[in-house]
């Protein structure tokens, strides 16, 4: 079964196991280590964490980092700043990554107890759906891939696709950074 789950969906498995990487490391490190390490890059740190949340294998780190630099900065700040670092990054993904995770998406979509489950469904195969379920799996800490690819099938204009991230950014980042405070 994990062999299986390997060789059809590599970029869906790395990004669970990263996850728990990170979530060990940060059990282990503690907050203290981790603040003291982030506070000298300062507002240039959290626009790079904020690329960093776009992307599947670093996501977990930046999640992790982002609540770390609104102990020294207003929430606020962090808040734009990571958002902006995010959009960053997800115009990237959009133009150059898209067409990949999109055929991991297909590939699961040919599965037959998913087909059957998802596949008939009038609201999976609305634009509409689509649309919302792209911009909840880029404001939750999920990597951006997977809600550019849903984004991406439903052929939105990058004009309206940069609207709609950054609004999705910012409330994905604080969102981060309160749930991440609040753990502290």
């Amino acid at each position: 079964m994990v062999h299986r789950a390997l060789r059809h969906y590599p970029r869906l498995v790395s990004v669970v196991l990263t996850y728990i990487l990170v979530g060990f490391v940060f059990v282990i490190v503690g907050h203290e280590k981790m603040h003291d390490f982030l506070e000298p890059f300062g507002i240039g740190g959290i626009f790079v964490a904020g690329m960093m949340y776009a992307y599947a294998l670093t996501a977990g780190a930046a999640a992790v980092m982002l609540p770390s630099f609104a102990v020294d900065y207003p929430i606020e700040l962090v808040t734009l700043v990571g958002a902006a670092g995010n959009l960053f990054a997800d115009l990237i993904l959009f133009r150059f990554v898209r067409e990949n995770l999109k055929g991991e998406l297909a590939a699961l979509g040919r599965i037959p107890a998913f087909a059957k489950t998802f596949g008939r469904s009038w609201v999976v195969r609305s634009r509409f759906f689509r649309t919302v379920l792209g911009f909840v799996f880029i404001a939750l800490p999920f990597p951006d891939e997977i809600g550019i690819a849903l984004l991406a099938t439903t052929r939105i204009p990058t004009d309206a696709f940069r609207i709609l991230m950054f609004i999705a950014d910012v409330i994905g980042v604080y969102a981060v950074v309160r749930i991440g405070l609040a753990l502290y």
